[in-house]
């Protein structure tokens, strides 16, 4: 999370899935692929945990842990991690993770609340946690992201192969 850009500008991979938008003048990035909602996770015994739903706002009485002193764009993490309700108030930092175990540390702890993609809570159940649907958060898009230096035919038919796959899934 600390730097989500490295690896294709290294070199060290050709094509990256993240959440959009990526507005690097370095690097290309599809059109969604997919679209995905923002759930809060909580501790089992806080108050929201109990809850069908949350809003931004009833975030404002905790903190939400934010990436570590990122190498990440604000504007790329901003896009998981709202520092503002849907009517101004801002949303408190807690504190800074450089992964995402690291964060649901933070929360199992209640040391702070974390926003995260609804694929997290299927993928990283824990007894410790509640995921609660954030019901007034914006939609987090999910795309592919390649280095425009390195843009090759290759890599072009894997991204339209990626994006047929979900077009097909998603009827």
């Amino acid at each position: 999370m600390t730097d989500p850009f490295a690896l294709l500008r290294q070199g060290e991979t050709d094509v990256l899935a993240c959440w959009l938008p990526v507005r690097e003048p370095d690097l290309v990035a599809s059109a969604p692929a997919f679209r995905e909602s923002l759930t809060v996770a909580v501790p089992v015994r806080h108050p929201l945990a109990a809850r069908a739903s949350v809003e931004l706002s009833d975030l404002t009485r905790d903190a939400v842990v934010r990436v570590a002193g990122s190498a990440a764009p604000h504007y790329w993490t901003s896009a998981v991690s709202p520092e503002f309700t849907s009517d101004g108030r801002p949303i408190p930092d807690g504190p800074s993770a450089e992964t995402l175990m690291e964060a649901l540390a933070f929360a199992s702890v209640g040391q702070g609340l974390v926003l995260v993609a609804e694929h997290v809570a299927r993928a990283v159940p824990r007894p410790d946690l509640s995921y609660v649907p954030v019901s007034d958060a914006p939609t987090l898009e999910w795309g592919l992201v390649w280095p425009r230096a390195a843009e090759t035919a290759r890599v072009r038919s894997f991204v339209d192969a990626v994006r047929s796959a979900f077009r097909r899934s998603a009827h």
